[in-house]
């Protein structure tokens, strides 16, 4: 039975991230991407609970009744807005960083960062309490790397999420390769043990969904304005079993037109598909 990371309160975040205004706000952009736009979204567990039945481990994709579509690189690089060309590649090492540098990061003292962090389940991180973190936009930004981009554990943000935090924050590491990477990870794992949990960043997952079963009829160069101006509306999940189970390659877009491009990875040298490296492990997928 599928189970979905457990839905976070977001609402002080969406409260923190509507502060942004003039300058700071570019900024953050300028960095992160879409990740204050893709928090607004509204996702509908309901879709990808009916999702995980059309995926298929074997080809790494989900098999619909005449076609098949499976997340790619460059799809993903336009729904984050974090272009993979001007960046290099966030790799997981498995190394993150000292309690130390996140006191830095924070702007408090080492002695408060030993006061805060936890140990749940052999993970060490610390609560989520934006309230108790003076460095409000650092805070902020970590919040999301874990809630939105790499869920773990509900109000608890692990080194894992930290790590990735650092390396686009200091390195300029683009982490896109390892968020479909997650993706493929955990429904590969679903799959594998007939039940689980998704742990991935489903708001992300549920925008790419929609973009290829719903359409703005006016063509758009991004992809959360053709999403908002589809007015995809509640469903049931037996409205949303209907809507995947009676599609068809002539009813779905299958290349949006804020993804249209003469060029796609397809394979990497010396492999015959194109392999990914998350933050829960490696996997290849099929374009």
């Amino acid at each position: 039975m599928l189970q979905l990371h457990p839905s976070p309160d977001v609402q002080s975040l969406r409260y923190w991230g509507s502060c942004l205004k003039g300058q700071w706000c570019r900024a953050f952009e300028r960095m992160h991407g879409n990740l204050l736009r893709i928090l607004e979204i509204e996702t509908q567990s309901e879709a990808l609970e009916v999702l995980v039945q059309y995926y298929d481990p074997p080809v790494r994709c989900f098999t619909f009744r005449d076609f098949q579509l499976a997340p790619t690189l460059e799809e993903y690089e336009c729904l984050l807005g974090l272009p993979l060309a001007e960046s290099a590649q966030y790799f997981h090492q498995d190394q993150p960083p000292s309690w130390t540098t996140i006191a830095g990061l924070l702007r408090v003292s080492k002695i408060e960062i030993a006061k805060a962090k936890r140990n749940r389940n052999g993970l060490e991180g610390l609560p989520k309490e934006e309230e108790e973190w003076p460095a409000v936009m650092n805070a902020l930004r970590l919040l999301l790397y874990e809630i939105l981009l790499f869920p773990r554990m509900e109000d608890y943000v692990d080194l894992t999420a930290m790590e990735v935090f650092v390396a686009k924050k200091d390195r300029g590491e683009n982490p896109t390769m390892a968020v479909l990477a997650n993706t493929y990870y955990t429904f590969n794992h679903y799959g594998e043990q007939k039940g689980g949990t998704l742990r991935c960043c489903t708001p992300l997952l549920y925008l790419w969904l929609t973009s290829h079963f719903f359409h703005y009829k006016n063509k758009t160069t991004c992809p959360i304005e053709d999403f908002k101006w589809s007015w995809i509306r509640p469903m049931t999940k037996e409205a949303w079993v209907r809507k995947l189970d009676e599609a068809s390659e002539r009813a779905v877009h299958l290349y949006p037109s804020w993804n249209e491009r003469e060029h796609m990875i397809v394979k990497c040298e010396g492999y015959l598909n194109v392999p990914l490296l998350g933050t829960q492990g490696a996997i290849n997928y099929n374009p």
